[in-house]
């Protein structure tokens, strides 16, 4: 299929739920590459002088799209990306929180 095709035939709402449906796949191993992480993980600890510094995360193959940013949480705490989510929201939505006016 060429590009104009796939342009003709595809909404970007469309496309943007396939890239997010790449995304979720192509970094979550199934059953069978976890297997294979295992394997390589067990023939990298025999053949190493530390075997418990070998963690399967060290296995694991990250994907990104060309020009993606960085992911993560870009130096904020939890609570912090929390609170700015919720507030990026409630801006978004236009709810307001319950605050205590003062007298």
């Amino acid at each position: 299929m060429s590009l104009s095709e796939c342009k003709k035939g595809h909404t970007h709402r469309e496309y943007l739920a396939w890239q997010a449906w790449l995304d979720e796949e192509q970094n979550r191993p199934d059953s069978t590459q976890h297997y294979l992480m295992q394997i390589a993980m067990e023939v990298r600890r025999v053949l190493s002088k530390n075997p418990n510094s070998i963690k399967l995360d060290n296995f694991k193959l990250s994907f990104k799209r060309k020009g993606e940013k960085t992911t993560g949480n870009l130096g904020y705490t939890k609570e912090q990306a929390t609170a700015w989510a919720k507030a990026r929201w409630m801006g978004l939505t236009g709810l307001l929180k319950n605050v205590k006016k003062r007298d």
